[in-house]
């Protein structure tokens, strides 16, 4: 079975109502929290509650959060509201699954802010790997944070998923034999979460049949259930630095053009260069000629939309079908041989692995075409041939050959002064959640 990180088999605690007397909120509150006390003597000192033989004991978290907050001889009634407060927002952190033991990273991560000013992520150490619990600040009606006006803080609490409406989980590292969400593919699982991050609600959409009854893994592997925009998952290959991580993403991505040309008259790539730079035309008008000319031929292939790249799958004129047209790709980054591991799964006990990312990227495939017909024959050089193997391959078995074209485009590539590959990490902070590390200020 699958590692049950993200549905928290562990027994909840039962909510802490936010009514009742002091002493009873005072009780409660201890019952559903860990057996870990502050001080009584201090803590009642500092909050104005007379000395006797009935201490009242606090939870470490608890009394951290509210330290800064209390004075000497706080009266009784402004402070039973904070005292409530805090068990409410701990009760959300609970159903998030945030158990006792993970209280204090809340509130030490709810400190340490990651670049664009949003909390880090709470990691739950599991079986096989760890979950990332994602946080976000509460936030206003215009979406900004805002400082909670009982305990005077920017809370940290449990970030809902945008499909689910639930306390959102990533399970990274060893997830056992299937995936969550219903993937068949860890890139797909992982790009998921992170398009939801950005607030998008993302769900699969390379299921079933097309309506032309074909298999539904030709379409775009997740729709954006409020835009309708159909978004590819695509693993890049980063060059890890030194220490064994990417300070960024290298100065390039890649784009696929197309997936399967017959290779046995020679190499496609080379004749598609040389047509790009004798005509002064985009690579997919250069292989087109080509296979027109029959100078290259498109690959054997049982659908047509195979031979498509992701790039080609953009335009109306070769996938006229709506359902079947890519309109952007979700590229996390990594090293070559993460990638290697997402895409592999243990030929013995078929565990699938999802691994952190290093980067992200979201390329509009609109603005790549546009781009590339504007600059013509001098992107030649960027043109590159791969060998693809099929889905076959990442299920270990040996699928048929394809020879496929790809062009490495400028991260920083413009058209129109929109980029044609955006920093999601940049843009949408939350997502750095999952890199590797999360970049704490």
């Amino acid at each position: 079975m699958a590692r049950q990180g993200g549905r928290f088999p562990q027994r909840k605690p039962a909510p802490v109502p936010i009514t009742g007397t002091f002493e009873d909120n005072v009780a409660r509150l201890r019952a559903a929290s860990s057996n870990r006390m502050a001080n009584s003597d201090e803590f009642r000192d500092a909050i104005g509650l007379e000395a006797g033989p009935a201490t009242v004991g606090i939870n470490t978290e608890v009394s951290t959060v509210l330290r800064p907050t209390i004075g000497p001889a706080t009266p009784r009634d402004k402070f039973e509201p904070l005292l409530n407060e805090v068990a409410r927002l701990n009760t959300a952190r609970r159903e998030a699954g945030v158990g006792d033991n993970l209280l204090d990273s809340v509130n030490v991560m709810q400190q340490r802010q990651l670049a664009g000013g949003v909390p880090a992520a709470v990691q739950n150490p599991v079986a096989g790997g760890f979950d990332r619990v994602h946080m976000d600040y509460e936030r206003g009606a215009q979406g900004q944070a805002q400082y909670n006006p009982i305990t005077s803080k920017l809370e940290a609490v449990p970030y809902l998923d945008p499909v689910t409406g639930k306390a959102m989980v990533t399970e990274l590292g060893n997830v056992g034999r299937t995936l969550p969400g219903g993937h068949d593919k860890a890139s797909e699982y992982l790009s998921e979460q992170l398009l939801k991050l950005t607030g998008r609600p993302v769900v699969l959409n390379n299921r079933g049949r097309t309506a032309d009854n074909k298999p539904g893994h030709i379409r775009a592997d997740l729709i954006d259930s409020a835009s309708g925009e159909q978004i590819d998952a695509q693993i890049k290959w980063n060059a890890p630095g030194a220490d064994g991580y990417d300070p960024g993403f290298g100065t390039q991505f890649p784009t696929q053009i197309y997936t399967s040309l017959d290779a046995a008259g020679g190499s496609p790539m080379r004749a598609v260069q040389r047509e790009m730079r004798m005509q002064d035309i985009d690579p997919i008008t250069a292989t087109e000629n080509l296979i027109a000319n029959r100078q290259v031929a498109p690959g054997n292939t049982r659908y047509p939309e195979n031979r498509m790249g992701k790039l080609m799958k953009n335009n109306p004129k070769f996938v006229p079908m709506r359902e079947k047209q890519f309109d952007k790709i979700i590229m996390p980054g990594m090293a070559k041989d993460d990638a290697r591991r997402m895409g592999a799964s243990d030929k013995e006990y078929r565990n699938y692995e999802v691994v952190a990312p290093t980067s992200v990227q979201l390329v509009d495939l609109g603005r790549v075409n546009e781009y590339l017909q504007k600059r013509g024959g001098e992107l030649s050089n960027n043109v590159f041939a791969g060998i693809n193997y099929g889905d076959e391959a990442s299920q270990g078995r040996v699928g048929a050959e394809r020879y496929q074209l790809h062009i490495n485009l400028p991260n920083d590539a413009t058209v129109r002064g929109e980029p044609l590959a955006e920093n999601v990490l940049k843009i949408h902070p939350l997502t750095q959640q999952l890199l590797a590390r999360q970049p704490i200020i």
